[in-house]
């Protein structure tokens, strides 16, 4: 049956997203957990093992709806209510990776080439964000899809890279 493993640490009172670090090979990040929060919006890093929670970053946004793990083991956060994206090493070094012109991230998700997208609302949008900017330099963001709807709210890339999305509030599936 099921365990059920209290873990202590969390003072928001909002828990909008888990991820995993899905990343190939022996890197020391492979399998880590984190947390993402709200209010304020704050990324942790999870050891379940021994039930524990390092406190990795804290946005001056009010939440983290999304991350996303890069295959070297960085972490992206998508924050409302400023739209902002934040990339965090796995060490807790974080710097503004891009502004979007959006109030709410509710999505990031890399493809199979590597390409960071982001599902964001109120106006609908998919934005295709490089990551291969350095700390100091600003990435390159286009307009992958602008839809009809009011919020693009998940996002999934199948095994040919194809990008779908699902929406609000037709309850829409691009």
């Amino acid at each position: 049956s099921p365990e059920v493993l209290h873990i202590d640490g969390i003072t928001e009172p909002y828990v909008w997203i888990l991820a995993r670090d899905m990343a190939a090979g022996s890197l020391p990040t492979k399998g880590q957990i984190y947390v993402g929060t709200g209010d304020p919006g704050s990324v942790y890093k999870l050891a379940p093992q021994q039930g524990k929670l390092q406190l990795l970053f804290r946005s001056t946004e009010l939440h983290v709806h999304t991350l996303a793990v890069s295959t070297s083991g960085e972490i992206y956060a998508g924050t409302s209510p400023q739209g902002h994206v934040y990339r965090i090493s796995p060490q807790g070094e974080a710097n503004l990776f891009c502004d979007l012109p959006a109030n709410y991230v509710w999505k990031l998700v890399f493809d199979g080439r590597g390409n960071l997208y982001a599902a964001t609302g109120p106006d609908g949008v998919i934005y295709k964000i490089s990551t291969d900017a350095t700390d100091n330099s600003t990435p390159r963001v286009d307009v992958f899809f602008d839809s009809s709807e009011t919020h693009l709210l998940d996002l999934i890339v199948d095994r040919e890279s194809n990008l779908y999305a699902c929406s609000e509030p037709n309850g829409l599936v691009y």
